[in-house]
């Protein structure tokens, strides 16, 4: 089964971004970036994820494979859904032994890193030494895709796209929309729907027992 996962790793098309003169390279690497994602070309992929990026994800392979019940329950909402869609899609032999870039440029290759397309976008970035934040609106600072710039290159850090995905969860549990409980409902729900089973208990349970 093809298991996309497409919460928040958005399709970001050159021409969307087309405004103005980015000397930076800071579109450029993030367009390319989305590219190779979509063509699945994980181990190119994977050179325009900084070091935050990688250090997620290697926390990421270690919940999908040791991480219980209680433990992905406490996980942010997004890690949550990405730990529980992992499970769903792989087994531990699948994983076990693999390093950080290989696990990343595994799942690009699989197509768990989803794309998809955004409206064109009235974008500005503010650069801070080697940080830089990539704004959606010029106006509102809420939302943002954050880089680092390693070995004189701009670098996505992919946990800012998570972070995204958190924000809008957290405001609905503030406003009362939802409450923890009913999100882990929903989630159960969409993976009952997803895998046309009648339970998905199993997707809360490490890989490894």
């Amino acid at each position: 089964m093809a298991v996309r996962i497409i919460l928040f790793v958005l399709f970001v098309n050159a021409f969307y971004f087309s405004q103005g003169t980015d000397s930076t390279g800071i579109i450029d690497n993030l367009n390319k970036f989305v590219q190779l994602s979509i063509d699945r070309n994980g181990e190119e992929a994977i050179n325009y994820l900084d070091r935050s990026s990688f250090e997620y994800y290697n926390k990421i392979y270690n919940d999908v494979l040791y991480s219980n019940k209680n433990e992905i329950n406490n996980l942010s909402l997004t890690t949550r859904y990405y730990v529980l869609i992992l499970h769903a899609y792989y087994n531990s032999k699948d994983l076990i032994g693999l390093d950080t870039r290989t696990f990343i440029s595994k799942i690009i290759k699989d197509g768990i890193i989803g794309s998809r397309a955004l409206p064109k976008i009235d974008y500005q970035y503010s650069i801070n030494g080697n940080n830089a934040k990539l704004y959606f609106n010029k106006t509102d600072t809420t939302y943002y895709f954050e880089f680092n710039k390693e070995n004189n290159m701009w670098k996505l850090n992919i946990s800012s796209l998570m972070r995204l995905g958190n924000i809008q969860f957290e405001e609905q549990i503030r406003l009362g929309i939802l409450t923890e409980k009913e999100i882990n409902e929903k989630l159960r729900e969409f993976f009952t729907t997803l895998l046309n089973t009648d339970s998905v208990d199993y997707l809360w349970e490490p890989l490894v027992k």
